[in-house]
């Protein structure tokens, strides 16, 4: 959630700085985003844990995240930002298949701190990456920067959701679990 606070904290000025996007073109660029996610979430993640497993889903959901960020710091151009929004439709299915992941582990009647205590750090984790990634932005974008450039972000971005993806491999629940 600290790595995807990137989205909501840059997106505007990131679009505007990087390709002169006007706010009309920014606001369809958000309208597509949330249709790809709700597509995805809504048609493809079911499907999907049917034929892969929750493991395998947020696995996936892991990998086009970081391809994505990767991908919307080299884009040229909006129809490459478009092709990439597509590949990072599954990210949406990380934080159901992590939350299905931990309440089988965690007994029944811990669900419920489970899921209040995945709300707190996901929220927590949102503000402090919010703030992280405007300040990280706006750095980056000063004229006195040393290297002077919309993208940073999305490579910070990328190492640390990479660096999610591999703790997640290395100690992904047993599926005996799922």
């Amino acid at each position: 959630f600290f790595a995807s606070a990137i989205y909501p904290a840059i997106w505007p000025f990131w679009g505007a700085a990087k390709f002169g996007w006007d706010t009309a073109t920014i606001g369809v660029s958000l309208a597509a985003f949330g249709i790809i996610t709700a597509v995805f979430k809504g048609f493809v993640t079911g499907p999907a844990v049917a034929r892969f497993g929750e493991v395998q889903v947020a696995l996936i959901g892991m990998v086009s995240a970081v391809i994505a960020v990767v991908g919307y710091g080299m884009a040229g151009g909006l129809f490459m930002v478009v092709v990439f929004m597509l590949i990072h439709g599954p990210e949406g299915f990380v934080h159901p298949m992590l939350v299905a992941i931990m309440s089988k582990i965690v007994p029944d009647d811990a669900q419920g701190e489970l899921q209040g205590g995945i709300s707190s750090v996901m929220n927590i984790a949102m503000l402090l990456g919010t703030i992280f990634f405007s300040q990280l932005f706006a750095a980056f974008m000063e004229e006195s920067a040393v290297v002077q450039s919309p993208n940073v972000a999305f490579y910070v971005a990328a190492g640390l959701l990479a660096g999610v993806l591999v703790l997640f491999a290395a100690v992904k629940p047993r599926e005996a679990y799922v």
